[in-house]
Protein backbone atom coordinates (compact mmCIF):
# COMPACT_ATOMS: atom_id res chain seq x y z
CA UNK A 1 0.00 0.00 0.00
CA UNK A 2 1.19 3.30 -1.13
CA UNK A 3 2.42 5.76 1.86
CA UNK A 4 0.82 9.34 0.90
CA UNK A 5 2.21 11.13 4.66
CA UNK A 6 4.31 13.72 2.67
CA UNK A 7 0.76 15.11 0.75
CA UNK A 8 -0.81 18.09 2.63
CA UNK A 9 -4.35 17.15 1.80
CA UNK A 10 -3.75 13.14 2.80
CA UNK A 11 -6.41 11.93 4.86
CA UNK A 12 -9.26 14.16 4.24
CA UNK A 13 -12.51 13.40 4.49
CA UNK A 14 -14.82 12.68 1.44
CA UNK A 15 -16.87 16.17 0.84
CA UNK A 16 -20.42 16.09 1.25
CA UNK A 17 -22.50 16.44 -1.26
CA UNK A 18 -23.55 20.37 0.16
CA UNK A 19 -22.95 23.65 -2.24
CA UNK A 20 -21.24 25.64 0.40
CA UNK A 21 -17.88 27.59 -0.01
CA UNK A 22 -16.04 24.90 2.48
CA UNK A 23 -17.41 21.63 0.70
CA UNK A 24 -16.46 23.36 -2.34
CA UNK A 25 -12.54 24.01 -1.20
CA UNK A 26 -13.07 20.37 0.38
CA UNK A 27 -14.04 19.25 -2.92
CA UNK A 28 -11.40 20.33 -4.47
CA UNK A 29 -8.66 19.29 -1.93
CA UNK A 30 -10.10 15.66 -2.13
CA UNK A 31 -9.92 15.85 -5.93
CA UNK A 32 -6.21 17.02 -5.32
CA UNK A 33 -5.60 14.18 -3.61
CA UNK A 34 -6.62 11.96 -5.69
CA UNK A 35 -4.75 13.13 -8.39
CA UNK A 36 -1.89 12.44 -6.42
CA UNK A 37 -2.15 9.50 -5.52
CA UNK A 38 -2.78 8.34 -8.82
CA UNK A 39 0.19 10.33 -10.24
CA UNK A 40 2.40 8.41 -8.11
CA UNK A 41 0.37 5.03 -8.44
CA UNK A 42 1.60 5.75 -12.26
CA UNK A 43 4.75 7.03 -11.67
CA UNK A 44 5.97 3.94 -9.82
CA UNK A 45 4.76 1.78 -12.40
CA UNK A 46 6.40 3.23 -14.75
CA UNK A 47 9.35 3.22 -12.97
CA UNK A 48 9.29 -0.05 -11.35
CA UNK A 49 7.48 -1.56 -14.34
CA UNK A 50 9.84 -5.12 -15.71
CA UNK A 51 9.42 -4.10 -19.20
CA UNK A 52 11.42 -1.51 -21.10
CA UNK A 53 8.95 2.31 -21.46
CA UNK A 54 9.96 5.20 -23.01
CA UNK A 55 8.57 8.67 -23.48
CA UNK A 56 9.08 11.10 -26.40
CA UNK A 57 7.53 14.90 -27.13
CA UNK A 58 6.50 15.81 -30.92
CA UNK A 59 9.66 16.62 -32.12
CA UNK A 60 11.29 13.23 -30.92
CA UNK A 61 13.29 14.06 -27.86
CA UNK A 62 13.26 11.62 -24.80
CA UNK A 63 11.14 12.97 -21.90
CA UNK A 64 10.71 9.68 -20.23
CA UNK A 65 12.90 6.78 -19.13
CA UNK A 66 12.41 3.54 -17.12
CA UNK A 67 14.70 1.72 -15.01
CA UNK A 68 14.39 -1.31 -17.55
CA UNK A 69 14.86 0.59 -20.30
CA UNK A 70 17.93 2.30 -18.25
CA UNK A 71 18.93 -1.54 -17.93
CA UNK A 72 17.78 -2.36 -21.39
CA UNK A 73 20.24 0.35 -23.00
CA UNK A 74 22.93 0.69 -20.13
CA UNK A 75 22.29 4.55 -19.93
CA UNK A 76 20.33 6.56 -17.08
CA UNK A 77 17.44 8.94 -17.66
CA UNK A 78 19.44 11.86 -16.80
CA UNK A 79 22.00 10.92 -19.88
CA UNK A 80 18.90 10.91 -22.05
CA UNK A 81 17.02 13.16 -21.17
CA UNK A 82 16.31 16.01 -23.78
CA UNK A 83 18.17 13.98 -26.44
CA UNK A 84 16.77 13.21 -29.63
CA UNK A 85 15.77 9.08 -30.25
CA UNK A 86 18.55 8.39 -32.59
CA UNK A 87 21.04 8.04 -30.16
CA UNK A 88 19.26 4.38 -28.69
CA UNK A 89 19.71 2.90 -32.47
CA UNK A 90 23.06 0.78 -34.11
CA UNK A 91 24.30 3.01 -36.82
CA UNK A 92 23.34 0.30 -39.54
CA UNK A 93 19.66 0.17 -38.61
CA UNK A 94 19.20 3.80 -37.53
CA UNK A 95 17.59 5.26 -40.73
CA UNK A 96 14.86 2.20 -40.95
CA UNK A 97 14.02 2.42 -37.10
CA UNK A 98 13.75 6.23 -37.16
CA UNK A 99 11.81 5.95 -40.25
CA UNK A 100 9.11 3.84 -38.02
CA UNK A 101 9.22 5.93 -35.09
CA UNK A 102 8.72 8.95 -37.63
CA UNK A 103 5.18 7.20 -39.07
CA UNK A 104 3.46 7.14 -35.22
CA UNK A 105 3.15 10.92 -35.72
CA UNK A 106 0.92 10.35 -38.74
CA UNK A 107 -1.47 8.22 -36.33
CA UNK A 108 0.10 4.95 -36.72
CA UNK A 109 0.94 3.06 -33.93
CA UNK A 110 3.44 0.63 -33.41
CA UNK A 111 2.01 -2.93 -32.86
CA UNK A 112 4.64 -5.57 -31.71
CA UNK A 113 7.19 -4.10 -34.15
CA UNK A 114 10.68 -4.89 -33.82
CA UNK A 115 13.58 -2.42 -33.53
CA UNK A 116 16.70 -2.72 -32.46
CA UNK A 117 18.39 -0.83 -29.53
CA UNK A 118 22.14 -0.48 -29.17
CA UNK A 119 23.28 -0.92 -25.21
CA UNK A 120 26.25 1.11 -24.20
CA UNK A 121 28.90 -1.86 -24.21
CA UNK A 122 27.98 -2.64 -28.05
CA UNK A 123 25.72 -5.39 -27.97
CA UNK A 124 22.41 -5.18 -29.91
CA UNK A 125 19.07 -5.92 -28.37
CA UNK A 126 15.99 -7.21 -30.43
CA UNK A 127 13.13 -5.05 -28.99
CA UNK A 128 9.36 -5.63 -30.40
CA UNK A 129 7.39 -1.99 -29.56
CA UNK A 130 3.81 -1.54 -29.39
CA UNK A 131 3.28 2.41 -28.35
CA UNK A 132 0.10 5.29 -28.46
CA UNK A 133 -0.24 8.67 -28.81
CA UNK A 134 -1.53 10.90 -26.64
CA UNK A 135 -3.05 14.15 -27.58
CA UNK A 136 -3.82 17.63 -26.25
CA UNK A 137 -7.64 17.62 -25.58
CA UNK A 138 -8.27 20.87 -26.42
CA UNK A 139 -7.02 21.08 -30.27
CA UNK A 140 -5.40 17.35 -30.77
CA UNK A 141 -2.70 18.45 -30.70
CA UNK A 142 0.04 15.60 -30.58
CA UNK A 143 1.92 15.76 -27.09
CA UNK A 144 3.81 12.64 -26.99
CA UNK A 145 4.33 9.25 -27.65
CA UNK A 146 4.38 6.48 -25.00
CA UNK A 147 6.30 3.15 -26.24
CA UNK A 148 6.47 -0.28 -24.14
CA UNK A 149 9.29 -2.70 -25.42
CA UNK A 150 9.92 -6.15 -24.90
CA UNK A 151 13.21 -7.65 -25.02
CA UNK A 152 13.11 -10.66 -27.59
CA UNK A 153 17.02 -10.66 -27.90
CA UNK A 154 17.78 -14.23 -26.10
CA UNK A 155 14.52 -15.23 -27.92
CA UNK A 156 15.85 -14.55 -31.06
CA UNK A 157 19.16 -16.42 -30.79
CA UNK A 158 17.55 -18.85 -29.74
CA UNK A 159 15.56 -18.81 -32.87
CA UNK A 160 18.63 -18.09 -34.97
CA UNK A 161 19.85 -21.40 -33.39
CA UNK A 162 17.11 -23.78 -34.10
CA UNK A 163 17.27 -22.45 -37.79
CA UNK A 164 20.89 -23.32 -37.81
CA UNK A 165 20.30 -26.72 -36.36
CA UNK A 166 17.15 -27.18 -38.79
CA UNK A 167 19.57 -26.11 -42.19
CA UNK A 168 21.86 -28.89 -40.50
CA UNK A 169 19.62 -31.30 -39.87
CA UNK A 170 18.09 -30.84 -43.66
CA UNK A 171 21.40 -30.97 -45.31
CA UNK A 172 21.95 -34.45 -43.56
CA UNK A 173 18.65 -35.87 -44.50
CA UNK A 174 19.28 -34.81 -48.15
CA UNK A 175 22.40 -36.32 -48.33
CA UNK A 176 20.67 -40.07 -47.48
CA UNK A 177 21.00 -42.49 -50.14
CA UNK A 178 17.02 -42.96 -49.21
CA UNK A 179 14.05 -40.53 -49.44
CA UNK A 180 13.37 -39.31 -45.49
CA UNK A 181 9.44 -38.39 -44.16
CA UNK A 182 7.66 -37.10 -41.12
CA UNK A 183 3.57 -37.48 -41.57
CA UNK A 184 1.04 -36.29 -39.04
CA UNK A 185 -2.03 -38.79 -38.39
CA UNK A 186 -5.62 -37.64 -36.81
CA UNK A 187 -7.05 -40.20 -35.32
CA UNK A 188 -10.45 -41.00 -37.18
CA UNK A 189 -13.42 -43.11 -35.87
CA UNK A 190 -15.38 -43.85 -39.10
CA UNK A 191 -12.61 -46.19 -40.59
CA UNK A 192 -15.26 -47.95 -42.78
CA UNK A 193 -16.30 -45.09 -44.87
CA UNK A 194 -12.57 -43.93 -44.81
CA UNK A 195 -11.41 -43.44 -48.31
CA UNK A 196 -8.01 -42.47 -48.48
CA UNK A 197 -7.64 -41.27 -52.04
CA UNK A 198 -10.16 -38.71 -51.22
CA UNK A 199 -10.04 -38.29 -47.67
CA UNK A 200 -6.03 -37.98 -46.82
CA UNK A 201 -6.05 -34.32 -47.32
CA UNK A 202 -7.72 -34.59 -44.08
CA UNK A 203 -5.94 -37.56 -41.94
CA UNK A 204 -2.76 -36.63 -42.90
CA UNK A 205 -0.33 -33.41 -42.49
CA UNK A 206 3.25 -33.39 -44.23
CA UNK A 207 5.92 -32.25 -41.93
CA UNK A 208 8.76 -32.88 -43.77
CA UNK A 209 9.76 -34.80 -46.78
CA UNK A 210 13.22 -34.97 -48.24
CA UNK A 211 14.71 -34.16 -51.47
CA UNK A 212 15.41 -38.25 -51.81
CA UNK A 213 11.64 -38.36 -51.51
CA UNK A 214 10.55 -36.16 -53.93
CA UNK A 215 13.36 -37.16 -56.28
CA UNK A 216 12.12 -41.73 -56.06
CA UNK A 217 8.53 -40.26 -56.43
CA UNK A 218 9.37 -37.69 -58.75
CA UNK A 219 6.81 -35.24 -57.43
CA UNK A 220 7.18 -31.26 -56.10
CA UNK A 221 7.47 -30.95 -52.59
CA UNK A 222 5.02 -28.55 -52.50
CA UNK A 223 2.50 -30.34 -54.26
CA UNK A 224 2.56 -33.16 -51.85
CA UNK A 225 2.32 -30.90 -48.64
CA UNK A 226 -0.67 -29.62 -50.49
CA UNK A 227 -2.43 -33.29 -51.46
CA UNK A 228 -0.77 -35.64 -49.48
CA UNK A 229 -3.66 -38.10 -51.15
CA UNK A 230 -1.38 -38.47 -54.26
CA UNK A 231 0.63 -40.87 -52.70
CA UNK A 232 -1.92 -42.99 -52.69
CA UNK A 233 -3.12 -42.16 -56.40
CA UNK A 234 0.31 -43.59 -57.46
CA UNK A 235 0.18 -47.06 -55.61
CA UNK A 236 -0.23 -49.48 -58.33
CA UNK A 237 -3.87 -50.94 -58.54
CA UNK A 238 -3.77 -54.13 -57.13
CA UNK A 239 -1.56 -53.29 -54.06
CA UNK A 240 -3.63 -50.41 -53.42
CA UNK A 241 -6.26 -52.86 -50.65
CA UNK A 242 -3.19 -54.03 -48.90
CA UNK A 243 -1.64 -50.31 -49.16
CA UNK A 244 -4.69 -49.05 -47.30
CA UNK A 245 -4.97 -51.80 -44.75
CA UNK A 246 -1.30 -51.36 -43.47
CA UNK A 247 -2.03 -48.02 -42.95
CA UNK A 248 -5.24 -47.82 -40.94
CA UNK A 249 -3.91 -50.69 -39.15
CA UNK A 250 -0.40 -48.72 -37.87
CA UNK A 251 -2.30 -45.72 -36.65
CA UNK A 252 -5.41 -47.54 -35.05
CA UNK A 253 -2.64 -50.32 -33.28
CA UNK A 254 0.02 -47.53 -33.31
CA UNK A 255 2.01 -50.11 -35.26
CA UNK A 256 5.09 -49.97 -36.70
CA UNK A 257 4.59 -49.31 -40.59
CA UNK A 258 6.11 -51.38 -43.30
CA UNK A 259 5.26 -52.15 -46.65
CA UNK A 260 6.57 -53.34 -50.53
CA UNK A 261 4.71 -53.10 -53.30
CA UNK A 262 4.58 -51.48 -57.01
CA UNK A 263 4.04 -47.77 -57.59
CA UNK A 264 3.35 -46.15 -60.87
CA UNK A 265 5.41 -43.32 -61.29
CA UNK A 266 5.21 -41.44 -64.94
CA UNK A 267 3.83 -44.94 -66.73
CA UNK A 268 6.49 -46.92 -65.40
CA UNK A 269 6.02 -49.66 -62.39
CA UNK A 270 9.26 -49.27 -59.33
CA UNK A 271 9.13 -51.44 -56.40
CA UNK A 272 9.36 -49.07 -53.23
CA UNK A 273 9.38 -49.85 -49.42
CA UNK A 274 8.08 -47.65 -46.99
CA UNK A 275 9.15 -48.35 -43.57
CA UNK A 276 7.82 -46.04 -40.42
CA UNK A 277 7.87 -46.13 -36.59
CA UNK A 278 5.20 -43.94 -34.89
CA UNK A 279 5.03 -41.85 -32.05
CA UNK A 280 1.88 -40.41 -30.22
CA UNK A 281 1.79 -36.70 -29.31
CA UNK A 282 -0.78 -34.33 -27.61
CA UNK A 283 -3.99 -34.06 -29.04
CA UNK A 284 -4.58 -37.31 -30.29
CA UNK A 285 -2.01 -36.76 -33.35
CA UNK A 286 0.51 -39.53 -34.41
CA UNK A 287 3.29 -38.93 -36.25
CA UNK A 288 5.64 -41.21 -38.20
CA UNK A 289 9.05 -40.89 -38.93
CA UNK A 290 9.52 -43.04 -42.31
CA UNK A 291 12.11 -43.92 -44.98
CA UNK A 292 11.05 -44.86 -48.27
CA UNK A 293 13.86 -46.35 -51.28
CA UNK A 294 13.71 -47.98 -54.39
CA UNK A 295 13.69 -51.94 -54.49
CA UNK A 296 13.27 -52.31 -58.25
CA UNK A 297 16.42 -54.06 -58.67
CA UNK A 298 16.70 -56.32 -55.87
CA UNK A 299 12.96 -57.20 -57.22
CA UNK A 300 14.26 -58.12 -60.69
CA UNK A 301 16.66 -59.84 -59.31
CA UNK A 302 14.40 -61.80 -57.39
CA UNK A 303 12.52 -62.49 -60.23
CA UNK A 304 14.82 -63.29 -62.34
CA UNK A 305 16.66 -65.83 -60.02
CA UNK A 306 12.64 -67.14 -59.02
CA UNK A 307 12.86 -67.71 -63.19
CA UNK A 308 15.82 -69.35 -63.32
CA UNK A 309 15.09 -71.80 -59.91
CA UNK A 310 11.73 -73.00 -61.95
CA UNK A 311 13.80 -73.11 -65.27
CA UNK A 312 16.37 -75.20 -63.29
CA UNK A 313 13.34 -76.98 -62.03
CA UNK A 314 12.11 -78.05 -65.28
CA UNK A 315 15.51 -78.69 -66.83
CA UNK A 316 16.15 -81.31 -63.56
CA UNK A 317 12.92 -82.64 -64.00
CA UNK A 318 13.44 -83.29 -67.94
CA UNK A 319 16.51 -84.75 -67.26
CA UNK A 320 14.87 -86.81 -64.61
CA UNK A 321 12.07 -87.97 -66.96
CA UNK A 322 14.83 -88.80 -69.45
CA UNK A 323 17.44 -90.88 -66.88
CA UNK A 324 14.01 -92.61 -65.76
CA UNK A 325 13.72 -93.46 -69.49
CA UNK A 326 17.20 -94.92 -69.60
CA UNK A 327 17.05 -96.58 -66.68
CA UNK A 328 13.81 -98.60 -68.07
CA UNK A 329 15.78 -99.36 -70.97
CA UNK A 330 18.85 -100.56 -69.17
CA UNK A 331 16.99 -102.90 -66.90
CA UNK A 332 14.67 -104.56 -69.76
CA UNK A 333 17.85 -104.97 -71.61
CA UNK A 334 19.73 -106.60 -68.62
CA UNK A 335 16.96 -108.30 -68.22
CA UNK A 336 16.93 -109.92 -71.32
CA UNK A 337 20.90 -110.49 -71.24
CA UNK A 338 20.26 -112.25 -67.86
CA UNK A 339 17.59 -114.26 -69.03
CA UNK A 340 20.32 -115.31 -71.83
CA UNK A 341 23.13 -115.90 -69.75
CA UNK A 342 20.34 -117.97 -67.65
CA UNK A 343 19.30 -120.09 -70.26
CA UNK A 344 23.17 -120.75 -71.31
CA UNK A 345 24.10 -122.10 -68.08
CA UNK A 346 20.97 -124.13 -68.29
CA UNK A 347 22.27 -125.24 -71.12
CA UNK A 348 25.88 -126.49 -70.14
CA UNK A 349 24.38 -127.64 -67.38
CA UNK A 350 22.20 -130.17 -69.38
CA UNK A 351 25.42 -130.89 -72.02
CA UNK A 352 27.54 -131.82 -68.90
CA UNK A 353 24.44 -134.17 -67.66
CA UNK A 354 24.48 -136.01 -71.38
CA UNK A 355 28.33 -136.38 -71.68
CA UNK A 356 27.89 -138.10 -68.14
CA UNK A 357 25.12 -140.40 -69.10
CA UNK A 358 26.69 -141.25 -72.51
CA UNK A 359 30.27 -141.68 -71.06
CA UNK A 360 32.04 -139.64 -73.70
CA UNK A 361 34.61 -137.17 -72.92
CA UNK A 362 36.19 -136.59 -75.88
CA UNK A 363 32.93 -136.36 -78.16
CA UNK A 364 32.99 -134.06 -81.13
CA UNK A 365 29.25 -135.36 -82.43
CA UNK A 366 26.83 -133.31 -80.81
CA UNK A 367 23.37 -135.20 -81.07
CA UNK A 368 20.21 -133.32 -83.06
CA UNK A 369 17.72 -132.87 -79.57
CA UNK A 370 20.66 -131.05 -77.52
CA UNK A 371 20.22 -127.86 -79.24
CA UNK A 372 16.74 -128.46 -80.17
CA UNK A 373 14.20 -126.04 -82.78
CA UNK A 374 13.53 -122.83 -81.20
Amino acid sequence: MNDFSSNPVNNLPTPSSGGGSEDQSVASLWQENQLYETAEYLEKLFNYSNVPIIVWDATYRITKFNHAFENLTGRTFLEVAGHSLDILFPEQTKTESLKQIYQTAQGERLQTTEIRIQHTNGTIKNVLWNSVNIYDPGNNNLIATIAQGQDVTDLKTAERKLHDQNLLYNDLVNTQPVGIYRIRATTKKDWDNFAIETDAGSFYTIDFISDGFCKLLNIEAQDFIKNPGIIFEMVYPDDKPEFLEKNVTAVKSLAKFSWEGRMLIDSKIIWTHFESIPRTIEYGEVIFTGILYDITERKLSELKSQQFNQELELRVQQQTAKLMETIEQLETQSRVFVGRELRMIELKERIIELERQLGTKDSTAIPGDVFPSP
